[in-house]
Protein backbone atom coordinates (compact mmCIF):
# COMPACT_ATOMS: atom_id res chain seq x y z
CA UNK A 1 0.00 0.00 0.00
CA UNK A 2 1.51 3.37 -1.00
CA UNK A 3 2.01 5.88 1.81
CA UNK A 4 2.49 9.62 1.38
CA UNK A 5 3.06 12.08 4.20
CA UNK A 6 1.37 15.48 4.05
CA UNK A 7 2.70 18.74 5.49
CA UNK A 8 5.66 17.21 7.36
CA UNK A 9 8.08 14.32 7.22
CA UNK A 10 8.79 12.02 10.12
CA UNK A 11 12.22 11.32 8.61
CA UNK A 12 13.88 13.05 5.68
CA UNK A 13 13.52 11.13 2.42
CA UNK A 14 12.11 8.02 4.10
CA UNK A 15 8.62 8.27 2.59
CA UNK A 16 7.23 10.30 -0.29
CA UNK A 17 5.75 13.56 0.94
CA UNK A 18 3.77 16.57 -0.24
CA UNK A 19 5.24 19.55 1.60
CA UNK A 20 4.81 23.31 1.70
CA UNK A 21 7.86 25.55 1.42
CA UNK A 22 7.99 26.45 5.13
CA UNK A 23 11.26 28.37 4.87
CA UNK A 24 9.95 30.62 2.11
CA UNK A 25 6.56 31.13 3.79
CA UNK A 26 8.18 32.44 6.97
CA UNK A 27 10.61 34.52 4.92
CA UNK A 28 7.70 36.26 3.20
CA UNK A 29 5.86 36.76 6.50
CA UNK A 30 8.87 38.38 8.20
CA UNK A 31 9.59 40.62 5.20
CA UNK A 32 5.91 41.65 5.05
CA UNK A 33 5.86 42.57 8.74
CA UNK A 34 9.13 44.48 8.40
CA UNK A 35 7.72 46.42 5.45
CA UNK A 36 4.83 47.43 7.72
CA UNK A 37 7.49 48.91 10.07
CA UNK A 38 7.31 46.15 12.67
CA UNK A 39 10.72 45.87 14.30
CA UNK A 40 10.19 43.33 17.08
CA UNK A 41 9.04 40.19 15.28
CA UNK A 42 8.97 37.05 17.41
CA UNK A 43 8.74 33.38 16.58
CA UNK A 44 7.07 30.67 18.65
CA UNK A 45 7.69 27.07 17.70
CA UNK A 46 7.30 23.54 18.89
CA UNK A 47 9.96 20.88 18.60
CA UNK A 48 12.94 21.53 16.32
CA UNK A 49 12.89 17.81 15.58
CA UNK A 50 9.73 18.25 13.49
CA UNK A 51 10.59 19.20 9.92
CA UNK A 52 7.96 21.94 9.63
CA UNK A 53 9.18 23.66 12.79
CA UNK A 54 12.88 23.40 11.94
CA UNK A 55 12.36 24.77 8.42
CA UNK A 56 10.24 27.65 9.72
CA UNK A 57 12.82 28.47 12.37
CA UNK A 58 15.59 28.56 9.76
CA UNK A 59 13.46 30.86 7.61
CA UNK A 60 12.81 33.16 10.56
CA UNK A 61 16.43 33.32 11.71
CA UNK A 62 17.95 33.94 8.28
CA UNK A 63 15.34 36.51 7.27
CA UNK A 64 15.53 38.28 10.64
CA UNK A 65 19.25 38.83 10.13
CA UNK A 66 18.64 40.34 6.71
CA UNK A 67 15.78 42.53 7.95
CA UNK A 68 17.76 43.78 10.95
CA UNK A 69 20.66 44.78 8.74
CA UNK A 70 18.40 46.69 6.36
CA UNK A 71 16.58 48.37 9.27
CA UNK A 72 19.86 49.58 10.74
CA UNK A 73 20.86 50.95 7.36
CA UNK A 74 17.80 53.19 7.27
Amino acid sequence: MPVVELNRQSEKNFLDAVLPDNFRAVHHAVVYLAELAHRRIGFISGSAEITTDSERLLGYLSTSLIVRRSCRAL
